[in-house]
């Protein structure tokens, strides 16, 4: 589950504007679910509400079906609604951590991020009416909607980078890695080559390192924490199977 959210959320940040296409639902999604207020989860107290988990599984059934040209049959959909359930889960225990951490991005790192995207410039600058077209033609959502996106994924990153902070490759560790990959690596590196390739093979090693350091760290918050998931209970109520 946290890879999920770990890849959806860098995913999120590198391509803030292609992954909430949002499009009209039809087929499964209609079969599947009704508009409901429901409690579908509780995470420490936390209520996500079916109607929200709906919209959600909704568009992301909805992008997989575009990018992938498949279409998805009840196995694969039931999978995928465990899986974006626990996505928001493990987002809300995220958040509430780096909320006791005292964790902010301000409205001003926030502006900055944005109008750094690629997406929203015109000419090489931000373009505010660029930035507003495709929120409301291609994303179909709000100026508020997206930038509380935004700013929450940029909250879980420095979430991360706080927790992991002190993680780091000792000497050996990189002499052990750079031995091992560079040992049959033909042609050999040059002596001014040489020092660029271990730099390289240290960052790799130190994102490994802080991945495992913060997916053991997540594994004890998600231990502790209270949480509730009622997605099963709901749909044996939806669909007359409750006793």
């Amino acid at each position: 589950m946290l890879k999920a959210i770990r890849k959806n959320t860098k995913i999120f940040l590198w391509f803030a504007v292609t992954i909430f296409i949002l499009a009209t639902f039809v087929g499964l999604g209609s079969y599947f679910f009704s508009n409901t207020a429901d409690v579908v989860a509780k995470v420490n107290g936390k209520k996500i509400r079916y109607e929200a988990f709906n919209a959600t599984f909704l568009q992301r059934m909805n992008n997989y079906r575009n990018m992938y040209n498949i279409d998805i049959n009840e196995e694969m959909a039931n999978n995928l609604k465990k899986m974006v359930l626990n996505e928001m889960i493990g987002k809300i225990l995220l958040l509430q951590e780096a909320s006791k951490m005292k964790i902010r991005v301000s409205d001003k790192e926030l502006s900055d991020y944005i109008q750094k995207l690629p997406y929203f410039q015109k000419d090489g600058r931000f373009d505010k009416q660029q930035y507003l077209n495709i929120l409301k033609m291609q994303l179909r959502t709000s100026p508020a909607v997206f930038e509380k996106d935004v700013k929450e994924s940029l909250v879980i990153q420095q979430l991360q980078e706080k927790v992991t902070a002190t993680v780091t490759v000792t000497d050996k560790e990189l002499a052990d890695e750079a031995t091992k990959q560079l040992k049959d690596k033909k042609p050999a590196p040059k002596p001014e080559d040489l020092l660029k390739e271990k730099e390289m093979i240290k960052q790799s090693l130190l994102q490994q390192k802080k991945s495992q350091f913060f997916e053991e760290w997540y594994k004890k918050l998600e231990t502790a924490a209270k949480i509730e998931n009622n997605l099963e209970t709901i749909e044996k109520q939806m669909t007359g199977q409750a006793e």
